[in-house]
């Protein structure tokens, strides 16, 4: 693989504060990426500055993308035009979504996507009931036609899980890997595909257990997968909320695997009166406020990321549908694209991907010298360089915004933090968006 999309992470612990690495010690479940950590607490002397390995930011920008449904013809997704320029207007560099050979609209979203320069994550197994010959045949059609547009091809999609209740069968897990194997064998039998990454299952994360990891691990997973596919909802609060805990049992089962977040975000369904799990509903404001730093918690920990997803669907009268709301663009009661906006998360993604942007080729970066100080234990800092050899220290309060339990905004304070380095100090005030 050429160019894997999740940011690398530079082997050892520099650039992480030793309070960092005792918090992550201490049941947070994983160590900052390098090039990240928390503000140190202002004591009765300043921190020394330290080696800091800043990420390359033009890395952090190529791991962000967007789930869509490519294949959903009766759909707004059947606009294919107007979607994909919905998500080139926000410059993501892929979007993720089921690859579906010989289907008219894929075609046209095959074209689209070349033409505009997107990348496409590719699920190919949409049950546990796709015949492997399918499998086959459908990644041959990809070698053949999309191997240029191709970043990803992924596992089923949360097969331990029945959508719309009932109970998955008992061999779900026996039926994913076989599936798996399959997929893995035909991905690496075509030489077109050699840059492309074979991300695994990404199971339902609020019924999967440790056991099913560890059930998929004994049967060989770690084997025909080059990533593991994670589903992460923060349940409507500020976006790390379970990720930690949601990484372990991957980090444990299947040590040294990068990780794809296939899928995280927020419902805007405000209307909704109660919600449970990954569908509480915030704001569009809010989803807005919590959009870059998102993508930073992604890359602090060596992850690529999806946000779900890049559509909503037309949901008339009290915006009360949660699976209506995950949506960048929203749609008018038509669902005709002359209705659509984006919404503020997608503008502030499109302004933060802006900054983050650093064409060309591959760079190293050098080690910094930095610390990070501030009065709370809440401030997090991710240090991204560029090939002009600047830094950018982008800072945030790691706060909820928005509680939802009284369905009301939390007022987050700004407080100063100050930045040291060898050339000197820098105080700025940081509050719970990015700066």
């Amino acid at each position: 693989m050429s160019s894997p999309a999740y940011p690398s992470r530079p082997p050892g612990p520099a650039g992480i504060s030793r309070r960092a690495l005792l918090t992550a010690g201490a049941g947070s479940a994983v160590a900052l990426a390098a090039g990240s950590g928390l503000a140190v607490l202002l004591a009765d002397e300043e921190p020394i500055p330290q080696p800091v390995l800043p990420l390359w930011s033009e890395q952090a920008y190529r791991s962000f993308g967007v789930v869509s449904h490519p294949t959903f013809q009766s759909t707004t997704y059947g606009y294919a035009d107007a979607w994909l320029d919905a998500l080139a207007d926000i410059d993501v560099r892929y979007f993720r979504g089921l690859y579906a050979d010989h289907l008219p609209l894929v075609q046209s979203v095959v074209e689209g996507a070349r033409d505009r320069g997107l990348q496409w994550g590719m699920l190919v197994c949409n049950d546990l009931g796709t015949p492997p010959p399918e499998l086959s045949r459908r990644i041959a059609d990809i070698a053949r036609n999309a191997a240029d547009l191709c970043l990803f091809v992924e596992g089923v999609n949360e097969p331990n899980y029945v959508r719309g209740g009932g109970t998955p069968p008992a061999d779900w897990a026996e039926r994913a890997v076989a599936l798996q194997r399959t997929i893995f064998q035909a991905v690496r039998s075509h030489p077109q595909l050699d840059h492309v990454t074979v991300v695994g299952p990404s199971l339902q994360t609020f019924v999967a257990t440790e056991a099913d990891y560890e059930r998929m691990a004994s049967l060989g997973l770690g084997d025909v997968i080059d990533a593991a596919g994670l589903h992460s909802y923060p349940s409507g609060r500020y976006p790390s909320r379970g990720l930690d805990d949601r990484l372990l049992p991957l980090q444990e089962h299947f040590p040294d695997v990068p990780v794809w977040l296939t899928e995280t975000g927020y419902t805007n369904a405000v209307g909704r009166s109660s919600a449970t799990g990954g569908a509480t509903p915030v704001p569009d404001e809010v989803a807005a406020a919590y959009a870059p730093a998102l993508l930073l918690e992604a890359v602090d920990r060596g992850l690529a990321v999806a946000w779900y997803e890049a559509l909503d669907d037309p949901d008339p009268g009290a915006k009360d549908d949660t699976e209506s709301a995950y949506g960048l663009v929203a749609v008018g009661d038509s669902g005709a694209p002359s209705t659509w906006r984006p919404k503020p998360a997608a503008t502030a993604l499109a302004d933060f991907l802006a900054q983050l942007r650093d064409p060309g080729p591959a760079y190293r970066p050098r080690q910094v010298r930095l610390a990070v100080a501030s009065p709370t234990d809440d401030v997090r800092w991710t240090a991204l360089a560029k090939r002009d050899g600047s830094t950018w220290l982008h800072l945030r309060r790691a706060v909820d915004v928005w509680d939802t339990d009284a369905s009301e905004p939390i007022t987050v304070e700004k407080v100063p933090v100050t930045v040291l380095t060898p050339s000197g100090r820098r105080t700025v005030r940081v509050g719970s968006t990015v700066v």
